[in-house]
């Protein structure tokens, strides 16, 4: 299984959240799984921005993940 860190995940596939760091600040954290983004969930990859954050699809939600919380998320396609 190939794992990757969110920002290099190819897009438009189903992807699994492997990982979420654990040196990301806990409100980050806490907020990512009020999102739905916790271990296990598959998600995708819609849009990178130029400056880094990613733009994922949960369901019929997206959300915009900045740069930094992004490259704390470990990914694998699903």
């Amino acid at each position: 299984m190939m794992t990757c860190p969110l920002p290099t995940a190819p897009r438009n596939c189903p992807l699994r959240l492997l990982a979420v760091n654990p040196d990301l600040p806990a409100d980050i954290r806490r907020r990512l799984a009020e999102l739905g983004l916790g271990q296990g969930v598959e998600f995708s990859l819609d849009r990178r921005a130029i400056g880094g954050a990613c733009l994922v699809c949960i369901g019929t939600a997206r959300y915009v993940i900045d740069r930094r919380t992004a490259s704390g998320l470990t990914v694998a396609p699903a």
